[in-house]
């Protein structure tokens, strides 16, 4: 009961002389939000990464490369992954394989160089990853169309795309359902091919299994064939989100620095506000004292004072974080070219941003509460306010 008598008075003062409250409110804000944003960021992209590909997919390269564009195949390496027991075919019994090219470009925008990455594709493409037909009726083959990311720059209608020799122009855009592809321009693949001067030449193959669990199985098939020695198969879904998680992990190591000294300042400026804020409850404190009330009682109060009032100071920026900048669309440079992705102020980064505050709101009350609750008795029975 004392305890709330504590807290009551505290809203009373703080409600009549809000500028000490306001200043506490003011470096926890700046502090959670900061976090907030930053742990966005390798949300954001470990959920587009999420989105990219399908268990049932295998993803064959050659087994040096660092990712898909230093990653070579042949017409020869294709035919012999056609041939392997565990992958899929369709009504006709071809092999559901689909190559890929990845090619590289940059389209410069207000001034800015966006690097962007080009994947020649295939009509097997469609079928492999079951995409929709209208996308393959915009990419024609033999085209120079390009499909742009419903996330990617889109190059000024005034110039043409230039890609190593060719130019190409901008046949529509496509929406890959907020995975890392919307980062991308999508192009014929024999077109692009040609621009490369490499006609028989690819970066990857999509193959489809017949089922998620016959990865092993095909693995297994390609080492026992000295012919592919060279190729190394990863499920597609998992080599998207290892090939982000190096850079999510970057960036929310980079945050944390970055919230321990922005935490250091906003504490000092937090304890100023909170001493300035129990000084005029000193009295009242060392009354309470006087007539029995432990000091560590009335410590405990006035940390649950300072504890409420961050974790409310939290939730209404992430409230107001998650209204107006959830989903907003960023950029981050990844292997050599451009990844879109979007702000994704989810449960995680709300857990780690409030538990933040709550320390934060512990290192900043430190001193002042004990200087309120532990003090000289006669020193604080006798204070002016």
């Amino acid at each position: 009961m004392r305890i709330l008598h504590f807290l009551a008075l505290a809203a009373r003062m703080h409600w009549a002389s809000p500028r000490d409250v306001l200043m506490a409110v003011a470096g926890f804000a700046l502090a959670s939000s900061v976090l907030t944003l930053l742990l966005a960021i390798p949300s954001g992209l470990e959920k587009a990464a999420a989105s990219t590909g399908r268990p049932d997919v295998a993803l064959a390269l050659s087994a040096g490369a660092f990712d898909e564009a230093t990653s070579t195949l042949s017409a020869q390496h294709l035919q012999l992954l056609g041939s392997l027991p565990a992958v899929a075919r369709d009504e006709h019994g071809a092999p559901l394989i689909a190559p890929h090219l990845i090619g590289r470009t940059t389209i410069t925008v207000n001034g800015r160089n966006r690097p962007i990455q080009v994947r020649g594709v295939d009509p097997m493409t469609w079928k492999v990853m079951e995409l929709e037909g209208e996308r393959l009726a915009r990419l024609v083959t033999g085209s120079r169309g390009l499909l742009i990311g419903s996330w990617a720059v889109t190059p000024p209608s005034s110039h043409p795309v230039r890609v190593r020799a060719g130019q190409w122009h901008v046949a529509g855009r496509a929406d890959h359902d907020g995975s890392l592809w919307d980062s991308e321009y999508w192009a014929d693949l024999s077109t692009l091919q040609a621009d490369y001067q490499s006609p028989s030449q690819f970066s990857v193959a999509l193959i489809r299994l017949n089922a998620a669990a016959d990865l092993p199985a095909l693995r297994e098939a390609v080492r026992e064939d000295p012919r592919l020695s060279g190729i190394r198969i990863v499920r597609q879904s998992d080599y998207y989100q290892l090939h982000t998680q190096w850079l999510a992990e970057l960036i929310r190591s980079v945050s944390l620095v970055i919230a321990a000294t922005l935490g250091a300042a906003a504490a000092l400026t937090i304890g100023n506000a909170l001493s300035t804020s129990f000084l005029g409850r000193r009295r009242y404190a060392a009354t309470l004292r006087a007539m029995g009330f432990s000091s560590r009682t009335l410590a405990l109060a006035a940390w649950m004072e300072v504890q409420i009032i961050g974790a409310l100071t939290c939730c209404a920026v992430l409230l107001l974080v998650r209204v107006t900048l959830d989903g907003h669309t960023f950029a981050a440079a990844s292997e050599g070219h451009q990844v879109l992705a979007q702000l994704d102020v989810g449960v995680g980064a709300a857990a780690v941003s409030l538990v933040y505050t709550l320390l934060l709101a512990t290192a900043a009350s430190v001193v002042p509460i004990w200087t309120l609750s532990f003090g000289i008795l006669v020193d604080a029975l006798g204070a002016d306010r």
